[in-house]
């Protein structure tokens, strides 16, 4: 409920910001991107959960979670650097001219999500397998304050358009929560 509350948020956030037909056409472009890139750290919780039992599980896990944040980074690093983008955003997302150039450049803000959501979902991943799930939904509330606050400054400075506020905010609300998920998983034992 917090996270779609974030959407709802953010969508007005955007169309209050300059540029705000743009960017709230670019937003479900580029963020859909971004939360494709991310995907796979989200079946990774459940194989933390199912795996974390095993004897030696835990250094193997933190290995390939570190491994596959550096691919989906490395991935999305290629599509902002090269002409991939460019097909993803005209060729694909019929994202015009001016659109497809807004989106690109705003996906490089966005450019750690993919990599960071695979390292916030291995922390999920301990605290479920710790049956301490509370400090999840205090993630996302921490996440939900921070966007928003962020998204508040972007509306009130009225400067920087909207899908570049939106990936900001969203970037650094996901860096709290990790962070969160990632401090309260440090005292679990495995």
């Amino acid at each position: 409920l917090l996270t779609l509350l974030s959407q709802v948020i953010g969508a007005a956030a955007l169309s209050r910001m300059p540029r705000a037909l743009d960017s709230l056409a670019a937003w479900p472009v580029t963020y859909g991107l971004l939360m494709m890139l991310r995907s796979t750290g989200f079946a990774y919780q459940e194989v933390v959960v199912s795996m974390l039992r095993d004897p030696g599980a835990f250094s193997r896990l933190r290995s390939f979670a570190h491994k596959l944040a550096i691919v989906t980074t490395t991935v999305l690093l290629l599509l902002v650097l090269t002409p991939l983008s460019d097909y993803w955003f005209r060729g694909v997302s019929g994202l015009g001219p001016e659109l497809s150039h807004l989106a690109k450049s705003g996906l490089f803000l966005g450019l750690f999500v993919p990599g960071m959501g695979v390292l916030q979902n291995w922390y999920q991943g301990i605290l479920v397998y710790a049956h301490r799930t509370r400090y999840i939904t205090e993630s996302v509330a921490f996440f939900l304050v921070s966007s928003s606050l962020l998204l508040w400054l972007g509306v009130g400075s009225g400067r920087i358009a909207g899908l570049y506020v939106g990936l900001i905010a969203f970037s650094l609300g996901g860096l709290v929560q990790t962070g969160w998920v990632w401090w309260r998983s440090r005292s679990v034992v495995t």
